[in-house]
This record gives structure tokens, C-alpha cells and sequence, in this order.
């Protein structure tokens, strides 16, 4: 007897046939069977379970025929008028006990002994076999159309000359789990590369990167970032670098766009390369090396080439301490084209034995980028800079194609010369006048790095050197005030603000003092672990109020989205940092707010400042509420009391600490009896409690002052800069509402 079968049912499945039959067109001409109202299907049928009734069978078959080959109305109430027979008799018969001697696989729980049993078993029946066909049906189907797309999808990575290119593991697993979206994405790259590399597609609202030589799939990145029209400094420097292959020493404002400006020769330059190289072994080699002087900026830098590349076949890594070495050989032996790094690390990683093949072809490199170029070819730092531009200029016919492009905002700036090096000039009336120009700062500078062709030179930095839309301002006030100062414009002015220390040890203070307070800030320094230094990155990125305190490391290259205030807590070494700290805010012409707290050892550094920025006295003071700050000056005292004294009692802790330690590295016997006679130590130990005390009520005292809203004023809470670039003063201060605080100073100046 052949055998059919079943797939498995849920159990307690609620069935309303009549529906499933009049909704279906497949069931026409089939005369149903009755309904079954919410008919609770107590019975499980278990899997691949052989049918032997005879019963059973022929009515399967009867069902089928009537699906496929349906008749007229009157054979379909015959159909009907016998099933109805039919069930009247397996009414009479069916008991449960004939179930399991017939093998059926119907789960036997507590199901309902009633008189539609019979047909609910039919059913049963009839509904898996049809469940089981339609599912293997549609099996076949998707099976079917999943190769058809991995077929479509091998046949659209041939390129242009009909070569087929090996899709590494990662493709053809995407391929395999998502075949829509590779598919899709292979399109478009092939589309884009049919377009060739004079032509181009025409991408809506682009049009003012026209005549630019921008290859096609970059401007498809562009689109995407909605960059549609070039900044100054890219619409010079893109054809003098494409067109002519000229090398590139290019000076403009902060945030102008310097990364796109040696970005987009280097995509373009490399996609030329590999399209002209049929050599394997050609394409496996550093195309591109990137130096920067940080490694917030070599991530940065990175990232945004990879954007602008999204279209291409194009990878790029970044080099840099602080993280994993490790991880970071693994990521160089895919054999990226372009490599961003810091000099430190990747001379340390470049005799790697894993990597050291690849990272031997820098020497041999066709492009080279040196971002924040003034700063790493500063004598006594980056010797590895030093080192690899060695080995890079030792090679001269590698020398002779290189192009190089090397940016700053401060390339051009010529400072004053150390006061100590102008008296000595000034006693040797004989010699000439020492003096640094801007043509052999730039001469020097070409000659260390190996630039042998006459560059291209694109000055766009202004007198000043700061950005145009930064609105300058200034207070000054004692060194133990600054602090509240800083608070009262923390509290009075919220928005993402970047506040620059010279030293780790003051921001260290700084947090504990402001911790007291509740103010959270978020330190940024040499001395941090690198993931906590990227992690809070992210976090000041993330808030619209965020705080962030940092020495210069963040004061290079940096793009932070929205930074309204930048604060110089201690007043800038040189003119550069105040330049590029500065440089942090007013950013692709928007407006920024930068402010130095200047107090009485400050003043000199100050004006030697404005003198080189040729500024004169032409700074804003910053307008301050004095009300809100006699409010802020207690609470900002007491915090720094209980910080003061946490901080003695902490050092007095770790003296005694170090000494034992010290003592037991030695092999030195220590007891108590050696930190003095009884009454010493009691006399400690009752100071430390006094002193522990205090400290207790002073935080608590601390503690109601913030918790009373003393702090809280219902006075002036405006936002700097204003639109129209100048700064709106209080009316505490003003006592009008449109004052500013420009118009005021030059009020003041008049005799």
C-alpha cells in the first residue's frame, strides 16, 4: 500500500474551514465541508508518518481531483451529498482505540470525544499533505532565484576588459546572506566605472565641482555627503594637483577643507595607477602614505577618506600608538592603499615580519601627505618623521614621481623671533638683523621632505590667521579667579565647549574642583590610555552641552562638528596654538566664540600674541555679569578649599605610603614603632580626624549651597557668538537689551 506523508500541525490550532475554502481561488467548485466553530484541535500529528487507510487515501485523491479538475454545480453537490455520507458513517466507527491500531500519528491528549472527530481527522490530513506540497514548491523557488542572483552578481564583478576579479570571502558571504544589497551595490560601482575617468554622470545639484577633475564615484561620495560646491582651498589646489601633477604646499584658515583638497588627487591618483598596472604584485603595495602629528587626527583623517572613497575599491588604515600593535599588523596585511599614521608607530611596525614586505614599499611610495606639516618638522620633534623621510629621499628615482602635498593653517605664518635671540642681535650691531621669512621657512620645509620639482604654493591664510568668522574675546582677572570664571560662563553660556590648559596637572585640578561643584568635564591629555581618549571624543561629540578639557593634543586638525566656545584657561605658548586652538571653532563658516583668561604672569605671552597676529589691542573684553558672579564666588571658594585640603591629606597619605613600600622593596626591617613614639602617632591620628571632619562639614556645606539653587540666578543666559558675529551684553551690564559688548569697548576708547 503506497504511503503518503504529513506535516506537522500545531497544536490547538483553531480552524474555520469554510473561510480558508472561499477565500482560496484554487478551491473553486469544491462543495465544502461544514463549519467547525472555533473548533479547538486538541491533536498533534507527528512527522513523516505513513497513511495506510484506505479511507483516508481515496478521499486525499477525491480532494485533489476536485482542486485540479473542478466540474459543474451538480457534480459538486454530488461531491458534497457523499462526503456527507461519508462522514456519516466514519461517525459511527471511529474510537480512539482504531486510531492507534492504524499507526495514525495524532498526539492523544485530552481531546474531546464528539461526533465531528471524523472529519476534523480528514481535514487533518488533507490541510498537511497540502501545506507540505506548497512549501516544497516554494523552497524550489527561492532555491531557484538565489542562484539565478549569485550568477548576476559573479557576472557584474567582470571589469571593463571582461576580466574576471576574485570576490574575497567577506563578498561572497554578503552575497550569500543579503544578494539584493551586494547585488545593488556592484551595480552601481560598475555603472559608475563604465563612465570612465573623463566622462562624467550627471549627479543632481553638483554642478560646482565641475572643471575640477573629480572622478565620478567620488562625486557620487560627495552627493552623498552633501558637499555640493568646493571650498576655496579645493577648487585651487584639485586641478593643479590632477590635472598638472604638480606638487601641493597649501595654507588656509582652520576648517576649510584641507583633508578633501589632498584627498581626492590621492583617490583619483591610485584608481589611474591600478587601472594602468596589469602587474598583481604592483597593486599589493603602499600607494599612499599619510603622516600626522596625532592619533585623534589620524583617525579622523582616515575616516574621511574612506568616505569619500565609499564608491571605490579603495582601503585605507590608520597607524597609530596607543592602540593595539597587534591588530594593527593584522589590519596592514589586507595591503591597503593608503596608510594614515603617525611617524612613532609605523616605524616601529615597518621591520614587522608579518608586514614588513608591504611597509618596505613606503620607501617607494608614489604619494605622499604630511598634514599639520610645521609642526612635525619642528627640530627636537618626530625624530621617526626624520628617519622615514630618509629612507624615502634615498630612493631618487621614486623621488623624482613622487607627488607630495603638504597643508597647515599656520604653513606661511612667521613668528618673532625668542627675545633672548633679539638682545643677543641687538649687542652684534655688525651682523645682519636675525630675521625668519616666509621664503625660507618654505624653503626648509620643501628641502625636508624631499620635494625636488618646483611646488605649487597656495596661501589663502590672512593676516590675522584666524578664521573669519571667530569672534575674539578676552578676560582678565587674577590666577586663583580664573576658576570662577570658568564656572560663571559654564553656567551662563551652555554649548559644546573646548577649554585648553598647558599642562595635565592643572587639568587634573580642574576636575577635581569642578567635580565638587557638578560640572562634568571631560579630560583630554597625553598621559590618558588612547581608548579612553577616543571614547571621550565621542561622548563630547555626542552632547549638544558637552564639555571638554585638553591640552594641545586637541588642538591640530580636529573637526568636531558644532564647537561654539573655545576657552585658553592658560594663555597659549606661541601664536600657532593660539591659531589652531582657536581653530577648533568657527569652523566651514560658521560662527565661534574663542576667549583667553589672562591673569598677571599671562600678560606678556598676551601681547607678544597680538603682536605677531598683527591684532594690536583690537580683542573685545568679554562681558560679565557681576552680580551672577558675587552669587558664584562663595560656592567656587569652598570648592576650592575642600579640594586644597583633600588634595594635602592625599599627599601626606601616599608619602607615608611610598616610604613603606620603599622600605620592603629593600629588604629593610619597618614596624610602627619607626613612624615615631606613641604619642606622635596619636597626636597624627587625632589631626587626621580633625582634618577629616572638616572636611566632611565643608562638603556638606558645599552640598546646601547647590542644593538651595544658589547658583541659580534669573538673570541674562544668552549664547555667544550671535548671528551677526559680535557679542550681546547683559543688561545687568548694558541696561539696554541691544548693547553689544564690540559697541561698548569702543565707547569706552573714545577720549
Amino acid at each position: 500500500m503506497s504511503s503518503m506523508k504529513l506535516r506537522a500541525l500545531s497544536p490547538w490550532k483553531k480552524i474555520k474551514v469554510n473561510s480558508l475554502f472561499d477565500n482560496n481561488p484554487e478551491f473553486e467548485g469544491f462543495g465544502g465541508i461544514e463549519v467547525l466553530e472555533n473548533y479547538d484541535l486538541s491533536t498533534q500529528v507527528e512527522d513523516d508518518v505513513p497513511i495506510k487507510d484506505d479511507t483516508v487515501k481515496l478521499k486525499t485523491k477525491r480532494t485533489r481531483k476536485a482542486l485540479t479538475s473542478p466540474g459543474t454545480d451538480e457534480e459538486a453537490a454530488d461531491t458534497k451529498k457523499s462526503r456527507k455520507e461519508n462522514v456519516t458513517k466514519k461517525k459511527k466507527s471511529s474510537t480512539m482505540s482504531q486510531k492507534k491500531e492504524e499507526g495514525e500519528s495524532i498526539a492523544t491528549g485530552e481531546t474531546e470525544k464528539n461526533e465531528n472527530n471524523g472529519r476534523v481527522e480528514m481535514y487533518e490530513k488533507y490541510v498537511g499533505v497540502t501545506e507540505l506540497r506548497e512549501d516544497n514548491l516554494t523552497k524550489k523557488k527561492s532555491n531557484s532565484m538565489l542562484k539565478k542572483k549569485k550568477e548576476k552578481a559573479r557576472e557584474l564583478v567582470k571589469s571593463n576588459d571582461d576580466e574576471t576579479v576574485e570576490m574575497d570571502s567577506q563578498e561572497e558571504s554578503l552575497i550569500k546572506r543579503k544578494p539584493n544589497l551586494m547585488l545593488k551595490k556592484r551595480k552601481e560601482a560598475e555603472e559608475l566605472e563604465k563612465s570612465g575617468d573623463d566622462e562624467t554622470v550627471e549627479i543632481p545639484d553638483m554642478d560646482g565641482w565641475k572643471g575640477l577633475f573629480v572622478p565620478t564615484q567620488v562625486l557620487r561620495s560627495l552627493a552623498d555627503l552633501g558637499f555640493k560646491s568646493p571650498t576655496l582651498i579645493q577648487a585651487l589646489a584639485l586641478p593643479a594637483a590632477i590635472r598638472d601633477r604638480q606638487d601641493i604646499l597649501g595654507a588656509a584658515e582652520t576648517g576649510s577643507g584641507k583633508t578633501l583638497a589632498f584627498g581626492i588627487p590621492l583617490i583619483y591618483k591610485i584608481m589611474k595607477m591600478k587601472a594602468d598596472s596589469d602587474d598583481q604584485g604592483m597593486k599589493e603595495r603602499v600607494y599612499a602614505l599619510v603622516l600626522t602629528p596625532t592619533r585623534e587626527l589620524c583617525v579622523q583623517v582616515r575616516d574621511h577618506l574612506l568616505k569619500a572613497a565609499y564608491y571605490t575599491d579603495i582601503s585605507v588604515v590608520a597607524v597609530f600608538g596607543g592602540m593595539s600593535a597587534q591588530k594593527q599588523v593584522r589590519l596592514l596585511k589586507s595591503r591597503p592603499e593608503i596608510v594614515v599614521a603617525t611617524p612613532g608607530r609605523l616605524w616601529d611596525i615597518m621591520n614587522d615580519e608579518e608586514v614588513g614586505s608591504y611597509l618596505s614599499t613606503v620607501v617607494k611610495a608614489p604619494l605622499l601627505v604630511l598634514d599639520e606639516a610645521d609642526k612635525m618638522v619642528e627640530k627636537g620633534h618626530f625624530e621617526e618623521l626624520t628617519k622615514i623621510l630618509t629612507l624615502m629621499k634615498g630612493d631618487e628615482e621614486s623621488s623624482r614621481r613622487r607627488q607630495c602635498f603638504v597643508f597647515s593653517a599656520t604653513l606661511t605664518y612667521v613668528h618673532l623671533p625668542p627675545e633672548r635671540i633679539a638682545r643677543q642681535k641687538k649687542k652684534k650691531k655688525k651682523r645682519k638683523r636675525y630675521q625668519i621669512s616666509k621664503e625660507s621657512k618654505l624653503d626648509e620645509l620643501i628641502d625636508t621632505v624631499g620635494i625636488l620639482k618646483k611646488p605649487k604654493i597656495i596661501d589663502l591664510t590672512e593676516k590675522t590667521q584666524t578664521a573669519s568668522k571667530l569672534v575674539e574675546s578676552s578676560i582678565f582677572c587674577t590666577q586663583s579667579d580664573k576658576d570662577l570664571y570658568l564656572y560663571y560662563f559654564l553656567k551662563r553660556h551652555p554649548g559644546r565647549t573646548l577649554i585648553f590648559t598647558n599642562s595635565i596637572d592643572c587639568i587634573r585640578r580642574l576636575l577635581s574642583v569642578f567635580s565638587l561643584v557638578k560640572q562634568t568635564l571631560l579630560p583630554l591629555h597625553a598621559s590618558m590610555h588612547q581608548k579612553q581618549r577616543l571614547k571621550n571624543l565621542e561622548r563630547f561629540t555626542a552632547s549638544e552641552t558637552g564639555v571638554l578639557i585638553a591640552t594641545d593634543v586637541a588642538a591640530r586638525g580636529l573637526d568636531i562638528p558644532n564647537i561654539q566656545h573655545v576657552i585658553h584657561y592658560q594663555v597659549p605658548r606661541t601664536a600657532e596654538s593660539y591659531v589652531h586652538r582657536s581653530g577648533r571653532t568657527a569652523r566651514a563658516l560658521k560662527d565661534g566664540l574663542s576667549v583667553m583668561f589672562v591673569d598677571e604672569k599671562d600678560v606678556t605671552s598676551y601681547k607678544k600674541i597680538l603682536k605677531s597676529l598683527e591684532k594690536d589691542d583690537s580683542v573685545s573684553q568679554f562681558p560679565v555679569d557681576q552680580t551672577d558672579l558675587r552669587i558664584f564666588r562663595p560656592i567656587i571658594s569652598l570648592a576650592q578649599r575642600i579640594d586644597s585640603t583633600q588634595h594635602r591629606s592625599d599627599k601626606v597619605k601616599r608619602e607615608d605610603d611610598w616610604f613603606v613600600k620603599m622600605a620592603k622593596e629593600a629588604d629593610l626591617g619597618y614596624s610602627d614603632e619607626d613612624s615615631g613614639s606613641d604619642m606622635e602617632k596619636e597626636e597624627q591620628r587625632r589631626k587626621k580626624q580633625k582634618d577629616q571632619r572638616k572636611l566632611e562639614a565643608m562638603k556638606s556645606e558645599l552640598a546646601g549651597m547647590l542644593t538651595k539653587g544658589s547658583g541659580q540666578t534669573t538673570s541674562y543666559r544668552g549664547k555667544y557668538p550671535t548671528v551677526s558675529g559680535k557679542l550681546d551684553l547683559p543688561k545687568t551690564i548694558a541696561g539696554k537689551k541691544d548693547t553689544q559688548a564690540i559697541t561698548l569697548v569702543s565707547r569706552k576708547r573714545r577720549p
